[in-house]
């Protein structure tokens, strides 16, 4: 193979030479970046350095497994560059503030303003070391420094991502304004980078929705049941998680999420979130100062932002008709228009031509006394025109257009939507008519599920991987989850397709556990035993003590507990993660590490998360649980979170035992344990229906591999559940 780089790979030669056989280049380029970034994010979150040489090696070794020499040299010098673009400044403030503070802690964090759409730089301090090292270093301006005294450090959940991008913002003194505009791939979130929310498939949804609302096709609730229901609670959580969720990763489908939420929301809702609250303001100004419109063809999103925007203003009009106007009666050159595109369908040549000449000869003074008509003029031209760059230069004008109409307060966007000229009509239709011709906004993702013949799902490759070492002893492993709730029969494909996630999941965890020998348990805790006056979360911990003892270690060497709302995707042996994280050495429990980062407290740097964990059956492993579950006895200050918080147990852990422990805790990465999308374990704490209607596709192929058979009755009998319902809920 001749040298070339990862840039050089995007011609078909280069294709070819990758020998990836069916998948575009700019996938691989998008995976090997996706690679450097999370591998980052594991060192940066790291606890010690064992686990920043963990994951170090392991971004080599999965490098090394599809790169030349020369591509695997050149990953590896970007790799060099981030982590002292991304790392080094980080390590230069702690030791700055080792100098010269007097040990009270600090923490940066990110505010966004609505109104400058900027991202601030803050700072939360109980002295000004820590302000004093970033003036001094010429990091942030004064005037990008706010100092809050006495003020103790926020507890704001602040995404890995985010924070690399903010340390990388803050390495070179700039400010970030929402993203770089010219990295089609990151905005139009082809790679879910963020592990929360399918991306690709959340834009082919709404896409194929948003297009049968507004053409009138008949196939709407048979999209919105097949595209939209399995989803809809991910458009809640994006809502819900907007204000943490500032990766720049997806800014544009957390902005298009938000419009098309407001469709899915009654009538009233809506109004008063427009009218009333301005609940799209900064949207609004995203789009129209920040992104070009013929940007948002380029990355798939402008269907649906014209479209969820086209349909916002039709219902808005219905219900406030004596709040619609115009800002112009007759326009300049053109006279008396209908603001009805269909009515132009027939026009003849001669107002086309005209319109076209108004548009090409329209001045600032023109466009500012009628900002909205030369943009529904430039928005009927983009949508009849064939010429592709001349649609996407159109789309373009009509933005510069809907610049020069700006109210005093902030009610612009709502007046636009109100405004007699349907301006996101004609855009909307040329948008679609653009994707058409590319697929962008419908483009299939991949769809691969597990691996039959082992390794990982990878979802950019869309092929298996190693993701954990071969090098593994075997042992005895025994899985416990614990939920109140009963669960139902899998005994059919009738019970898999009504049961619900807790009962699916223990479904594929034990098809995982059955092809490698591990004893698997759904247990129902019994209150008095295992969760007196406590959260029911509590609950796993008792119960992995009492098995452990029981059980022996010869039995089961490791206890594993894992919640019902997680299940394991990989189909890597559980033995390969023990000895990867040293819990075959020196470690005594392994945990999932808590997708976000918390500001440091008491100087905490890790945060657990108890959904899956995998602990030592020894003397010195049992002690360790017993000591946690002890905690809010033995420390008055953690007592009420027996009760009081559903996050107890982990702040139990955070607080009290880690810094303890921390020479036996091993931390694996969230995005490979933790995350709804995670690639080892997927936690789906969103619980929506396509988590469920992922887990009976991952089971039912794994029960037809074992018994050549899907749609045979009462064949699945390794089910011992006592239930038979089906239906049971």
């Amino acid at each position: 193979m001749s040298e070339r780089t990862l840039s050089d790979a995007s011609s078909q030669e280069g294709f070819d030479q990758w020998e990836l056989r069916g998948h575009e280049l700019e996938d691989l380029q998008a995976y090997v970046q996706d690679l450097l970034d999370r591998a980052i994010c594991s060192i940066q979150t790291a606890t010690n350095q064992a686990s920043r040489r963990r994951a170090r090696q392991r971004l080599q070794r999965k490098l090394s497994d599809f790169l030349t020499k020369e591509q695997y040299e050149e990953a590896m010098q970007q790799f060099k560059v981030l982590c002292e673009t991304r790392l080094g400044y980080v390590w230069r403030v702690a030791q700055h503030m080792d100098d010269k503070s007097s040990g009270q802690p600090g923490v940066c964090y990110l505010q966004f303003n609505e109104m400058s759409l900027q991202w601030e730089h803050s700072v939360s301090v109980k002295n000004d070391s820590l302000t004093n090292c970033m003036k001094d270093s010429g990091a942030l301006p004064q005037s990008q420094v706010e100092v809050k005294r006495d003020a103790m450090p926020l507890r704001k959940r602040q995404f890995c991502f985010t924070a690399l991008h903010f340390q990388d913002g803050i390495k070179m003194g700039l400010s970030r304004s929402g993203g770089d505009y010219k990295d089609i791939k990151r905005l139009s979130c082809t790679v879910s980078a963020d592990q929360l929310f399918h991306w690709p498939d959340l834009k082919r949804g709404l896409s194929m929705w948003l297009e049968s609302h507004l053409r009138g096709y008949g196939n709407m609730t048979q999209i919105f049941w097949e595209q939209i229901r399995p989803i809809q609670h991910d458009l809640t959580n994006i809502i819900g998680f907007h204000e943490v969720m500032v990766s720049r990763d997806c800014i544009l489908g957390i902005l298009a999420v938000r419009s098309v939420y407001l469709l899915t929301m009654n009538r009233t809702y809506r109004q008063q979130m427009i009218l009333d609250t301005d609940f799209l303001i900064s949207d609004w100004y995203y789009m129209v100062y920040r992104f070009p419109f013929s940007l948002l063809v380029d990355t798939g999103w402008a269907p649906i932002v014209f479209s969820a925007w086209a349909l916002l203003s039709q219902s808005l009009k219905q219900t406030q008709a004596d709040l619609v106007w115009t800002d112009c009666e007759d326009v300049p050159g053109v006279g008396s228009m209908s603001s009805d595109m269909q009515e132009f369908a027939d026009a003849p040549a001669e107002i086309w031509q005209r319109m076209l000449s108004v548009i090409s000869n329209a001045d600032e003074a023109m466009m500012k006394r009628c900002p909205l008509a030369f943009s529904y003029i430039a928005g009927l031209l983009s949508a009849v025109e064939e010429n592709e760059s001349l649609q996407k230069g159109l789309l373009d004008v009509a933005q510069h257009a809907l610049r020069h109409y700006r109210e005093k307060n902030n009610f612009t966007f709502a007046n636009v939507l109100l405004s007699s000229w349907n301006v996101f009509g004609p855009l909307a239709h040329s948008a679609l008519v653009l994707d058409e011709k590319t697929g962008l906004s419908k483009k299939k993702s991949c769809h691969l599920l597990w691996c039959p013949e082992g390794g990982t799902p990878n979802y950019l490759l869309c092929r298996c991987e190693r993701v954990f070492s071969q090098n593994y002893r075997n042992t005895t492993i025994c899985i416990f989850m614990v939920d109140t709730r009963r669960r139902s029969s899998l005994r059919n494909i009738t019970s898999v397709l009504n049961a619900r996630y807790w009962t699916l999941a223990f479904g594929v965890n034990k098809a995982y556990a059955h092809d490698y020998g591990y004893e698997i348990d759904y247990v129902n805790p019994d209150e008095a035993t295992h969760f007196p006056k406590r959260k029911v979360g509590w609950a796993k911990i008792k119960v992995l003590i009492n098995e452990l003892r029981q059980r022996g270690p010869e039995r089961c060497a490791y206890g594993v507990s894992i919640d019902t709302d997680a299940f394991i995707r990989t189909s890597e042996p559980l033995a390969a993660i023990i000895n990867d994280y040293g819990l075959a050495e020196n470690k005594l429990i392994m945990f999932s590490q808590e997708y976000h980062v918390e500001t440091v407290e008491k100087g905490n740097t890790a945060f657990i998360n108890g959904g899956f964990f995998i602990v030592r059956n020894t003397q010195e492993g049992i002690g360790l649980l017993q000591e946690w579950y002890d905690v809010p006895d033995v420390y008055q200050d953690m007592a009420h979170l027996k009760m009081e918080n559903p996050q107890g147990l982990n702040m139990c852990w955070d607080q009290k035992m880690q810094e303890k422990y921390a020479a036996v805790t091993a931390l694996g990465e969230p995005h490979l344990f933790t995350a709804p999308l995670g690639l080892a374990i997927r936690h789906n704490w969103f619980k929506d229906l396509r988590f469920e209607q992922e887990m009976q596709d991952i089971l039912l192929h794994r029960l037809q591999r074992r018994y050549n058979c899907i749609v045979c009755q009462n064949v699945y009998d390794w089910d011992d559940s006592n239930n038979t319902d089906p239906g049971w809920r």
